[in-house]
């Protein structure tokens, strides 16, 4: 007895894999998805989990108004600033002028 190892066997033979490799790609995520499932119901189990996800969020509260914060208070700092340069900006253009009208006869 002889195998055909003819063209339509090559193909059968392909088809096969190609569909035992997506029932084995199949199972294996679905094992993936069930550890992870369970790794998940573990998690949210375990106290320990929900006191550091309190403190993790109470630290990213108090540091986002801390950062808000101190936004702010540079912000003031740079209105304060800008408020001087103007007020000695237009202080020399003042004495300029005044320079300029002395040196005009007249």
């Amino acid at each position: 007895m002889t195998m055909d190892a003819g063209p339509q066997s090559k193909a059968a033979m392909a088809a096969g894999a190609s569909g035992s490799s997506q029932k084995s790609d199949r199972r294996r995520n679905m094992i993936l998805l069930g550890i992870g499932l369970g790794l998940l119901v573990r998690l949210l189990r375990d106290p320990r989990f929900y006191t550091y996800a309190i403190t993790a969020v109470i630290v990213l509260v108090t540091g986002g108004k801390a950062a808000k914060e101190n936004q702010t208070k540079s912000f003031q700092r740079l209105v304060e600033w800008n408020k001087r340069q103007t007020q000695r900006l237009e202080h020399t253009v003042k004495e300029t002028a005044h320079d300029v009208k002395e040196a005009l006869p007249g």
